[in-house]
């Protein structure tokens, strides 16, 4: 179960990182103009950030229930490269709680 959880993270991570890809400004505007424009609305109904970042705690702990430790170091990094300013705080610190437990 953890390696799906871990293929499940891979999956939305994708779909997240596409959606920055869509939503940034052509490098062909000019410096000076990009103020003018707004970042289009999302057309998603969650944050896939926020999902990757809950998933990848999710799988962590599931990982170490499973006694899969370097999965669960895996995962619970995930969290904190992901971490995206005060939104992610809550699943960031739960993940160094998790590693101080580890030590």
């Amino acid at each position: 179960m953890p390696d799906e959880i871990h293929f499940d993270l891979q999956q939305i991570s994708q779909v997240a990182q596409e959606e920055v890809r869509q939503r940034e400004i052509s490098p062909l505007v000019p410096a000076a103009l990009k103020f003018l424009f707004a970042a289009p609305p999302s057309r998603l109904a969650v944050d896939p950030h926020a999902m990757a970042v809950a998933c990848a705690l999710h799988g962590g702990h599931v990982a170490q229930s499973a006694g899969r430790p370097e999965l669960t170091v895996e995962l619970f990094s995930t969290v904190l490269a992901g971490q995206r300013g005060a939104s992610y705080a809550y699943y960031a610190a739960e993940v160094r709680r998790k590693f101080h437990r580890m030590e």
